[in-house]
């Protein structure tokens, strides 16, 4: 019997550079699947990406690592095996059920390649999304979460 879990979702920074309003406002609620960005818009912590100079000031989203949260209530599971499916999970990512890591979908490649050439100044080489993804001359560079691990910027 499958069981959605696209409600019930809060997401806030883990870490990095945030605005200070945006670190007291604590945890939002997030749309699963969704963007950090258009949460923040919704929770009125950002002003609209996609008017006058915003798509700048807003730089600063791509940097911190997020931490999207709910609580799941499965009732008994004496001997039941029970799966969970991830549709649209970004491609840098560490899942945890009940503190215990059960996915880590990391950066190990872009570690052990080191850095490479890119069409931008993300280094965005070793990650499954479209470079688009980081700006293009038709799009705006909206980078919803920090890519590489460390070495993020510093090309």
């Amino acid at each position: 019997m499958a069981r959605l879990l696209h409600t019930g979702w809060t997401v806030g920074p883990d870490g990095g550079p945030v605005p200070e309003h945006v670190l007291a406002a604590g945890p939002v609620p997030a749309v699963v699947p969704g963007t950090v960005h258009t949460d923040l818009l919704a929770a009125g912590l950002i002003p609209d990406p996609y008017l006058d100079e915003n798509e700048s000031l807003l730089a600063w989203i791509g940097l911190p690592d997020r931490l999207y949260e709910t609580t799941v209530s499965l009732g008994a599971v004496d001997g039941e095996r029970r799966v969970l499916v991830l549709h649209g999970l970004d491609t840098v990512a560490t899942v945890e059920v009940d503190g215990r890591v059960v996915l880590e979908a990391a950066d190990a490649q872009q570690q052990a390649l080191g850095s490479r050439p890119c069409v931008n100044h993300h280094p965005d080489d070793a990650v499954r999304k479209m470079a688009c993804n980081f700006g293009w001359d038709w799009g705006p560079d909206l980078v919803s979460a920090r890519c590489c691990g460390p070495t993020y910027g510093a090309r």
